[in-house]
Parts: C-alpha cells; structure tokens; sequence
C-alpha cells in the first residue's frame, strides 16, 4: 500500500465527515415505501483504493459508497478485509496509523462479517469448487454467509461466478450505480 495511510486524508476522510452508518442494523431493513434496502460487500482492494486515493479508482469508489448512502444501503465486509489493509500498513512500517485506519473502517462499515466455522466449510466448497485464490475465497465465503445481495470486486476473474448466498457479483465499472 502506497500513499496516504489512514484516512488523514483523501476520499476516506469525505465518507467520515459525512457522518457514521448507524450501528446494528437488521438484517432487512425497508423504505418507506417498502423498498429493500441492498447489502454490498466490498473486497479489500476497495477499502485500499479509498484509503489511498488511488488516482484511478478513489473517485469512483466514492462515488459508490456517496450513492449506497443515498439509499440507505448497508456495507458489509469481512474481518479478513481489516487485517489486510492493516497489514499493508504495518508492511509499510506505518504502526503508528493502524489504530486510526481501523477505526476508519469500522466508522464506515454497517456490519463486518467474522470467519466462523460456517464459514470456513463455505470456504471450502468456494475453493475446492470455483478454483479461485484463498483471499477472494475468505471473501466470497463471508459475504455469503451475510446473505450478501451485491459483491463488489475490482477482479475481473471473479465476474460471472455463481455463489449460493450472493445474489450478484459485479465490478467497479457497473452501472448499478
């Protein structure tokens, strides 16, 4: 991980300002008129690209998450998410910043989804399955087992996978936003 560590400044620090996403939430919630509210699970590259205000993607990762706001959405991610981006930071021998950038995530985030032994045995069959590297499964496995309605990948090799408990995979580039 490359720039700004924490989120003392870039896109990051903009989603703060704009106020903290309530704690506990339900599962479902609804609008008024009975619209269902989506729960988005976001990948670990994200979070990065929005804490470093990567030139390329940190406008329009903000861009989401600002629309995901608008409707009330809910933002999910894994544990696993945290210690991959602390861990970037620690590589970079920037300790100093780590507590600041999780607290930064968890502002952000309306739930983030622990690995359990549920799900490790969804890790499992993604891996042994869909042949695809142990971090994007930990991902998929979690945001599953949250019921996740909408994953948010910038891997191309993930577009087109079928995992029972995600309703839709789709990159930075769609246009559901």
């Amino acid at each position: 991980m490359g720039g700004t560590p924490g989120c003392a400044e870039g896109s990051f620090r903009r989603a703060r300002r704009r106020g903290e996403l309530p704690a506990g939430r339900t599962r479902v919630l609804l609008w008024p008129k009975g619209a269902r509210v989506s729960r988005i699970y976001w990948d670990t590259m994200l979070f990065i690209y929005w804490l470093e205000d990567h030139p390329q993607f940190a406008k329009r990762v903000d861009a989401i998450h600002s629309r995901m706001q608008e409707r009330n959405d809910q933002l999910l991610t894994a544990a696993f998410t945290i210690g991959e981006v602390l861990a970037g930071i620690y590589r970079q021998g920037k300790s100093g910043s780590a507590k600041q950038t999780k607290e930064a995530l968890l502002s952000v985030v309306s739930e983030v989804v622990e690995f359990t032994a549920d799900t490790a045995e969804r890790y499992g069959q993604i891996r042994g399955s869909l042949g695809v590297a142990a971090p994007d499964a930990i991902h998929l496995a979690s945001a599953a087992e949250a019921g996740t309605d909408l994953f948010l990948t910038n891997d191309k090799r993930l577009l087109g996978k079928f995992v029972r408990g995600v309703q839709f995979i789709a990159s930075l580039d769609t246009q559901l936003f």
